[in-house]
């Protein structure tokens, strides 16, 4: 990624604003690059844990392994921002 979230927390709305239209451009290129990055990331975890999700069943049902949980876990953050 471009910039760290320390980096982000950095960037000030009126600095950006007062600055060139360039300087504006630049800073929300970045972002999307670092959102298609973590959009990448996403897809590719989501792939790993489906590949290794399981189960096992007990007197309550079904547990699910740390895989399946994760993998619920991960599509229930995505479906959240959107993706």
């Amino acid at each position: 990624m471009h910039k760290s979230l320390a980096q982000w927390a950095k960037v000030e709305a009126a600095a950006v604003t007062a600055g060139s239209a360039a300087q504006a451009t630049n800073v929300l290129q970045m972002a999307l690059d670092d959102l298609k990055a973590l959009g990448f990331l996403l897809d590719e975890m989501s792939e790993y844990f489906d590949k290794h999700t399981d189960a096992d069943m007990d007197q309550d049902g079904y547990v699910p392994n740390t895989e399946m949980r994760m993998l619920v876990e991960l599509r229930e953050a995505a479906n959240g921002i959107g993706y």
